[in-house]
């Protein structure tokens, strides 16, 4: 089967061919669709792992950051090569044939960020309804840019990583959060994805040991019986009720900097 991306291309290709609005609009659609397949391919490999609401609401700028906790490298670009051989005589510099055997052509975060939102505009009905012809030869010329530049990403031969993922279960709202086991070692974070949390989250292990985390910003303690409480950090707003899951005592926001009072 024709993957999705692959189809929206070929439906893009022709419109770009023709300056007039109605067709650089709709070629402009099909180009976000398959930024939007492109992005959602790659992070169908980590299914298991991505809580369904980023893969049904999360657009490809965000989507990219989530799974660049899974993969570090995936947004950028790299190729695969073997030679045969020690190790040690591989390092060495003269003697050694390699082979190509694929290649990986990302889109990156800042591409995906810049341009899903540039084309978008595109897509809306433009204030001047008499724009010159110049103008829609430069929409044109620049949708065909991001058009060659999806289409080389479509080439990929790599999907997936090779790296080890580290999953545990969030202490605040208790969705699978997954992290790259190398990147939380070497002393960076894992956030749950899940929409309404966010919670952020360190290994506090020796190194060669198994991981443990715990969250940054621990909860504010209850102040009926100190018990620390689990507070996802996109829900602490003013006017907030966090409740107690120890003693069930109920707590207001009435300010930043953990200012809440009994309720």
């Amino acid at each position: 089967m024709t993957p999705r991306a692959q189809r929206y291309l070929e439906r893009a290709r022709p419109l770009l061919e023709n300056t007039s609005d109605e067709s650089l609009v709709i070629a402009a659609l099909y180009l976000r669709l398959a930024m939007e397949a492109l992005t959602y391919r790659t992070l169908e490999g980590y299914s298991k792992r991505v809580p369904e609401s980023v893969m049904q609401t999360w657009q490809p700028p965000q989507a990219v950051r989530a799974l660049l906790q899974f993969e570090p490298n995936a947004d950028q670009d790299f190729t695969i090569e073997i030679a045969e051989g020690d190790v040690p005589d591989l390092t060495k510099t003269e003697g050694v044939v390699w082979h190509h055997v694929a290649k990986h052509k990302a889109l990156t975060s800042k591409w995906l960020r810049r341009h899903y939102h540039k084309v978008g505009k595109l897509l809306h009905a433009p204030q001047d309804s008499d724009r010159d012809f110049a103008a829609k030869a430069d929409d044109a010329t620049y949708l065909n840019s991001v058009y060659k530049e999806l289409s080389e990403a479509l080439s990929n031969q790599v999907v997936g990583s090779p790296f080890p993922i580290f999953t545990f279960n969030c202490t605040v709202c208790g969705s699978l959060v997954g992290r790259n086991a190398a990147e939380l070692r070497a002393g960076k974070t894992a956030t749950c994805l899940q929409n309404d949390c966010g919670a952020q989250f360190n290994a506090v292990q020796p190194i060669d040991e198994e991981i443990f985390v715990k969250p940054i910003q621990p909860g504010p303690p209850c102040t009926s019986c100190g018990q620390d409480i689990p507070v996802r950090p996109r829900k602490l707003t003013i006017g907030a009720e966090i409740v107690c899951s120890a003693c069930g005592r109920s707590h207001l926001v009435v300010g930043h900097n953990w200012k809440y009072i009994a309720k």
